[in-house]
């Protein structure tokens, strides 16, 4: 596309948008389509292209939007990291000069649109300009109820069926088709993310929690489950092994953590995958919709050391450090969060029925 886009004299997303309105002035064309109901939808850099081809286009009914950024949070938080960009950017040569993404998604209004965030995406905080600035452009419009902002997890069959008959409905369904796989009910975290990575933390006495993996959050989904077992992987043999680490269970309202049950503290052998049922010491094993697996690198009675899970930077996952107003682990503490990182942990919940 590069090179296409070099003998056209235009920047390669600038060449999407035109291959976008040339595709949406066939269909508009067509005797048996109906001009009023062309909706577009797209993933990533796909949803950039429909979303400035829908400001361009007043005749385009609405926009889905899977992942969504601004170049200027895009300029500050991705590029300085790549080295070579394999891949076109969501950038348009002069754009900084007259307005930015966020300003174009909202020029949709009021015609339905649908932002989602992916956490394996583009960082938060470009999509949280984009939502703020949609927002405010919709309430202005008068159309607030036209645009849904949410997560994967959060457009459900429910938001679906409550929408407005027609595109906006239509928009969220394709958002659905569009989005990743959801996670499997009752498990935090995959099989596959058990594997030996590049360290531990080296800070003692920690309290983590699990908030979000692949696009989405990860309190364990469904009512009726119960937390049986969990693993974690640490290969570093006998430099690590004798350190203690403690699973938990909390419960999320607003922004607090509630520590609602504490599992039996476990020590790590330092032989790779380690494998353990949860074992409540204090509360219960059950979980439902609102609740959060994490670990404390210690146990119940104040003894506290180094990490133990291994872990690496990645861009799909996001951990938490918890604090609250006891040192000591005890329930009905209710901890905030002092610190987040993008981080994937080798560790993994599992609950059943």
């Amino acid at each position: 596309l590069y090179a296409s886009a070099d003998l056209a004299g235009l920047s390669p997303l600038a060449l999407r948008v035109v291959e976008d309105l040339a595709a949406f002035r066939h269909l508009a064309g067509r005797s048996q389509i109906d001009p009023e109901k062309i909706a577009v939808a797209g993933i990533g850099l796909g949803g950039v292209d429909v979303s400035i081809s829908a400001a361009l286009e007043s005749r385009i009914a609405g926009a889905a939007v899977i992942d969504a950024t601004t170049v200027r949070d895009w300029s500050k938080t991705v590029a300085p990291r790549a080295i070579r960009f394999f891949h076109i950017m969501p950038y348009l040569p002069s754009i900084l000069e007259k307005t930015d993404l966020d300003l174009l998604y909202a020029a949709v209004a009021p015609r339905p649109l649908v932002l989602v965030r992916l956490v394996d995406g583009w960082p938060r905080s470009g999509f949280e300009q984009v939502a703020a600035t949609t927002s405010a452009v919709y309430r202005l419009c008068g159309a607030h109820d036209a645009l849904t902002v949410g997560t994967p997890r959060e457009l459900t069959d429910e938001v679906e069926a409550s929408a407005r008959e027609g595109t906006h409905r239509q928009l969220i369904a394709a958002a659905r088709v569009l989005m990743p796989v959801p996670p499997t009910p009752g498990l935090v975290g995959s099989p596959g993310v058990l594997k030996s990575r590049a360290t531990v933390d080296s800070a003692v006495g920690l309290v983590w929690v699990i908030d979000e993996m692949a696009g989405y959050e990860q309190a364990f989904t469904g009512g009726g489950y119960r937390l049986r077992s969990w693993s974690f992987f640490n290969d570093n043999g006998s430099a690590q092994a004798g350190r203690l680490i403690t699973p938990l269970v909390f419960k999320k309202s607003g922004e607090q953590y509630e520590l609602v049950a504490i599992g039996k503290t476990r020590t790590n052998t330092g032989d790779g995958l380690q494998k353990h049922a949860f074992e409540p010491v204090e509360g219960s094993d059950l979980v439902d919709d609102a609740y959060f697996f994490g670990w404390h690198t210690g146990d119940p009675a104040g003894k506290t050391n180094p990490g133990v899970v291994e872990f690496e930077d990645a861009p799909d996952a996001l951990m938490s450090i918890l604090t609250g107003d006891s040192q000591q682990l005890r329930l009905g503490t209710k901890y905030h969060i002092q610190s987040q990182y993008p981080r994937q942990y080798s560790i993994v919940a599992e609950s059943t029925k």
